[in-house]
């Protein structure tokens, strides 16, 4: 099992496979192919993102005012979180478990964790309701748009390694897991999950 470092609130783990699926590869390798079998999740996750803006524009509005962030509606997001994360790592071939159209934890190769806040900060609170957050997201954004672009290459360098060995190389699979995790820490501070401010580490 592939975790990240636990001194964060959000975290990550994802199991290693020792052996990946050359079909899933090949189609994973023309990008399209795959994501057609993603279509159904696309379709209720597209639907539940829109749910999931609302909630956390009422969330930021209940913590401006009582200091906590409503244990169901952080569920909520949480479990959305783990539907996203699922599907993002089957699709770059961190596992071949097709995911499951669930928010539950457990049962399944990839999963995340996120710390419940007893309480949360009104101040973060009230920047994130007038997406001034995002502006102190950007050199993690500038940072994380460049990883992408050389996520991108390597995604494809795996795939082929992939098609004619059978095996994801643990370099590039720890590499893709530490884009991921990165990007899923920044999202979980945007949306006001946690407070502390997200590390720029792919660990």
């Amino acid at each position: 099992m592939a975790t990240k470092d636990n001194t964060y609130p959000a975290n990550v783990s994802v199991e290693y496979p020792e052996s990946s699926s050359r079909l899933l590869a090949f189609l994973g390798f023309f990008f399209w192919l795959k994501m057609w079998g993603l279509l159904p999740h696309i379709i209720v996750l597209t639907v539940l993102s829109l749910v999931a803006g609302f909630l956390a524009t009422i969330g930021y509005l209940v913590v401006l005012f009582t200091g906590t962030y409503p244990r169901g509606l952080f569920d909520f997001q949480v479990g959305m979180s783990r539907w996203n994360f699922r599907i993002n790592c089957w699709l770059i071939g961190l596992t071949d478990k097709y995911p499951p159209f669930s928010f539950q934890e457990g049962d399944y190769p990839a999963d995340v964790s996120i710390e419940y806040p007893e309480s949360s900060s009104r101040l973060l609170a009230f920047l994130g309701l007038f997406f001034l957050k995002m502006f102190v997201l950007i050199p993690h954004i500038i940072v994380l748009y460049i990883l992408s672009i050389v996520s991108f290459i390597i995604l494809n360098i795996g795939y082929l390694v992939v098609i004619f060995t059978g095996t994801y190389p643990r370099g590039l699979f720890d590499f893709m897991l530490g884009v991921g995790t990165w990007n899923y820490r920044v999202t979980a501070w945007y949306v006001g999950l946690v407070d502390k401010y997200p590390p720029f580490s792919l660990k």
